[in-house]
């Protein structure tokens, strides 16, 4: 992984086929060699060309041009740690790679995130920072922040030429400065090589990648979200801290299912019982299932809203500074005031919910009756609630 050549400029030799060489498009050699990396990857455009080189794409690649399973395309700059300038930024990164592998199976990625933040912060190295919906499993999604794209300027060469033959690991035989100083500069780049007429359809995100770039796919995250599920942005988790004397509040749920496509979902909270009213004209169990996922995952705040074919019910869980308690609340939206708040443990709720889809396949529910038939989306909605692998996962 370390013993890739920090040239930065042509490496080729007399053994170097030219055949094989490649500047630009889709990569068949194994990627392994030049693990870890960080991608500048392009969303929203087209690469149909076929071709090996191209000096206006030079250093454009793609990976896992043959894809199945939802597998997305990854195309863009690659910028291999390995050719990092700097020896101490390169050695945190590749420190910060190892503790990711060892907190791979983590699901709490507010507190992996915070981590990262601070020993980061720690080396100097204040531009570096995980997004905050990012998978940490081999394909890691940065913050795109201004400082990011300057040190990567000035401190990461990026490939522009490999020798690419299947079957074989991928070699790099040229390589240059990355040229454009921040994150707009490269998206003027990638729009005026792309194959769209249209600036605004180009995007580019950073990842940091150390494994399976070729079979890559996000875990735990739902493949769609509707407008009922909410996330936003807040500063609670920083600023408020429970009483030292409030109770951590017991906490259940359960759905019932009732007749002619109606359902209750009953939340006990201590003592006290609250109800939604589930209907199939608007169906709730998937976005109920994506809002506890973000719980699941940290992704906090997050809320979900049930239309109970009038009023629509929220529930929402809100972080605090202590990592596994969070308020939940359930109130109604468009409304002031809430029916409940507690301070509730993420887990419990979690595995609560787990539970309670659980217990849901054994009451004779039945997901043909719950999805709209009015919605063009309603393939995406139709629930298949056995198969999700997250229900099988424990804490």
């Amino acid at each position: 992984m370390r013993k890739i050549s920090a040239a930065t400029s042509d490496s080729r030799d007399s053994s170097t086929n030219k055949l094989f060489l490649r500047n630009f498009g889709a990569i068949c050699s194994r990627i392994d060699p030049i693990y870890p990396f960080i991608l500048l990857a392009w969303f929203g455009d087209e690469l149909k060309s076929g071709r090996r080189y191209d000096l206006k794409r030079e250093g454009l690649f793609t990976i896992g041009e043959t894809h199945g399973n939802g597998m997305a395309i990854k195309k863009g700059i690659i910028l291999p740690v390995a050719l990092c300038t700097d020896e101490l930024i390169k050695e945190q990164i590749y420190s910060l790679v190892e503790w990711l592998k060892l907190h791979s199976a983590t699901t709490n990625v507010r507190q992996i995130r915070r981590q990262v933040r601070h020993k980061a912060d720690s080396a100097g190295m204040s531009w570096l920072g995980i997004e905050k919906e990012s998978d940490i499993n081999g394909f890691v999604g940065l913050e795109p922040c201004r400082e990011l794209f300057g040190a990567l300027h000035t401190y990461f060469p990026m490939i522009a030429e490999i020798s690419d033959r299947a079957e074989q690991d991928l070699v790099i035989t040229k390589t240059k400065p990355l040229p454009w100083e921040n994150r707009g500069e490269l998206m003027e780049w990638m729009s005026a090589v792309g194959e769209k007429e249209f600036w605004n359809d180009v995007k580019v995100h950073p990842f940091l990648v150390f494994q399976s770039a070729e079979n890559w796919l996000p875990k735990w995250a739902a493949p769609w979200k509707s407008p009922s599920v909410e996330t936003w942005n807040s500063k609670t988790a920083e600023l408020l801290a429970c009483n030292s004397h409030a109770p951590i509040s017991d906490f259940t749920a359960k759905f019932i299912i009732e007749e002619y496509g109606w359902a209750i979902l009953r939340i006990a909270i201590d003592n006290l019982e609250y109800e939604a009213r589930l209907t199939c004209v608007f169906p709730p169990f998937w976005d109920i299932l994506t809002w506890i996922k973000l719980v699941d995952r940290g992704e906090l705040p997050a809320s979900v809203s049930i239309d109970e074919e009038g009023a629509e019910k929220v529930l929402s869980a809100e972080p605090l500074s202590q990592d596994d308690i969070v308020l939940f609340r359930i109130g109604y939206k468009y409304e002031t005031g809430y029916q409940a708040e507690a301070l509730v443990s993420r887990r419990t709720i979690v595995n609560v919910f787990r539970t309670a889809f659980t217990e849901l396949l054994s009451t004779g529910f039945d997901p043909n009756e719950w999805y709209n038939h009015n919605d063009d989306d309603k393939d995406k909605k139709r629930l298949k609630i056995a198969d999700d692998e997250w229900l099988g996962r424990t804490l």
